[in-house]
């Protein structure tokens, strides 16, 4: 869905929310990095979101994102402030892009 989309600037707000939803299901205890990986947190993901011209921002949101195993199997009490740095930089994105309604239904 991403990357089909990806010019338009509702994609970059459907990110935003998405990712703040896999963060707080980590923060949660709701699902395991190798899941929120499998979702959005890939190396693959990032390269064709980069590929497809996304902003500095969501790419420095995914690569953190790709960083959490590392976080967790070698300085693990830093696993809390690096998922709360991902919500931060999601949430400013939504911040700066709050101008972006929405103005057509997810599903059809």
């Amino acid at each position: 869905m991403i990357i089909e989309l990806f010019h338009s600037r509702k994609v970059r707000k459907d990110f935003a929310v998405n990712t703040i939803g896999v963060i707080t299901s980590l923060q949660e205890g709701l699902i395991t990095i190798e899941e929120a990986e499998k979702m959005i947190f890939s190396p693959r993901t990032m390269n064709l979101v980069k590929t497809k011209g996304a902003s500095e921002e969501l790419l420095n949101i995914l690569h953190l994102g790709t960083e959490l195993e590392d976080v967790e199997s070698l300085i693990p009490h830093e696993l809390k402030s690096s998922l709360e740095e991902i919500k931060i930089q999601c949430l400013n994105l939504l911040k700066n892009r709050a101008e972006n309604k929405i103005n057509d239904h997810i599903y059809e």
